[in-house]
């Protein structure tokens, strides 16, 4: 499942009101520009992927593309902005972002899947030696131990995800920068949530 993404471009994008408002491309994409963001939109009957421009300084980016539209909103953003008149370099930066976040954006979700079942199997080990405390402090440990098996678990399984990446991708972005980038994405309250309600019958 694709999950929405944002983030802040390295490039500035800037485009006048009167040129933008003077754009009309035709295509699977919806291409309007409303001073000063920049909508690029496929719809569909119940749903819609989508990518938002918002030119100024810092440039800032939202989208939800899946991975069979990416490479169609690369080459409309890459027509809208040469026509509009974006050094070629600017565009290029761009692009990149955007394949790089939207993979992001696709795996998101197995990765928060992956953690959560991780997590869960191992928090199940310490159940066992959690019932042999007074009920006052075992409520305190049960969520400490899940926070720090879920943060252990969270830094492997994004490393995994890193290195399981194109080279392409992996030029693109350091280790660190994706895991923190991924931890910031990812529902971490959500997974402990998940583990302490799941095993609660066992308190």
């Amino acid at each position: 499942m694709t999950k929405k993404i944002a983030f802040i471009s390295r490039v500035t994008i800037k485009i006048p009101k009167e040129v933008g408002e003077q754009l009309d491309i035709e295509g699977e994409i919806e291409v309007t520009y409303r001073h000063p963001v920049l909508y690029l939109i496929r719809q569909y009957k119940k749903s819609k992927d989508y990518l938002y421009l918002y030119c100024g300084k810092p440039t800032y980016v939202v989208m939800k593309i899946k991975d069979t539209n990416l490479a169609m909103f690369e080459s409309m953003i890459e027509k809208v902005l040469r026509e509009i008149g974006i050094k070629e370099y600017d565009i290029i930066c761009l692009q990149k972002e955007i394949y790089l976040y939207s993979r992001i954006s696709n795996i998101i979700s197995q990765i928060y899947k992956n953690i959560l079942r991780e997590a869960m199997e191992q928090y199940r080990g310490y159940i066992p030696i959690i019932k042999h405390f007074h009920p006052i402090f075992r409520r305190k440990i049960e969520r400490c131990l899940a926070k720090i098996i879920t943060d252990d678990v969270a830094q492997r399984v994004i490393k995994d995800y890193y290195f399981r990446q194109p080279q392409e991708v992996r030029s693109m972005i350091g280790l660190t920068d994706w895991i923190n980038i991924i931890k910031a994405e990812l529902n971490k309250k959500g997974i402990i949530k998940t583990i302490l309600n799941t095993f609660s019958e066992f308190r």
